[in-house]
């Protein structure tokens, strides 16, 4: 855990919020994804102001970056895993039921979506993600947290998080817009969003 913000657990909270932000943003020449600008804030605090409230956190191996924010921000359990390695840590420190994940650079996503997603919870599933050929999209989704502790020991075998997904009962819904799930992993990626009228400066 790094820095000295409240880590504590409102009770009786349902979930938890949880950030992933511990790429390093190679593809976008080492630029923290988060910290690309939407309008006057952050992309990173744009995803934090759609999510409910209750504790969240943000998963980052660059705390220096995202010190600003008032949330706790906590390294990879197990370094050099990747989206898996984020996902994993954000549900083994997560203490309520359900965790909302949401990778840091998706600049499309409404509340409405997330909205969704909350509401498809059900004792029948451990995961709840958007339907996106040929597959799912896994960093927008719905994770109960118990799957944390389970997952941990397999990150030593380096899975996909599609394939730990994979191996749990998942809901996968419709999604109405594609575009909701983009990502701007590239410079290309980056510039058709900005050239669509999009608020990153």
């Amino acid at each position: 855990m790094y820095g000295s913000h409240d880590t504590s657990v409102k009770e009786g909270a349902p979930l938890t919020v949880a950030i992933i932000a511990g790429g390093g943003g190679r593809r976008l020449g080492f630029r923290h994804k988060g910290l690309i600008s939407f309008g006057s804030i952050t992309l990173i605090e744009h995803l934090l102001a759609l999510a409910p409230d209750g504790p969240r956190l943000v998963n980052t191996n660059c705390a220096e970056a995202y010190e600003f924010l008032d949330v706790p921000l906590v390294a990879d359990l197990v370094p050099d895993r990747g989206a898996p390695g984020g996902v994993v840590t954000a549900l083994f420190l997560a203490q309520t039921e359900w965790v909302l994940v949401m990778a840091c650079d998706m600049p499309n996503v409404t509340a409405a979506e997330i909205t969704r997603l909350l509401a498809a919870r059900s004792d029948e599933h451990d995961v709840i993600c958007f339907a996106r050929a040929p597959s799912f999209e896994p960093l927008l989704g719905v994770y109960r947290a118990s799957l944390g502790r389970a997952w941990l020991p397999q990150l030593a075998h380096e899975p996909s998080l599609r394939a730990l997904v994979d191996s749990v009962r998942v809901k996968a819904l419709p999604v109405f817009d594609d575009s909701v799930l983009d990502s701007l992993n590239t410079p290309e990626q980056l510039a058709r969003w900005r050239g669509r009228g999009n608020k990153s400066t």
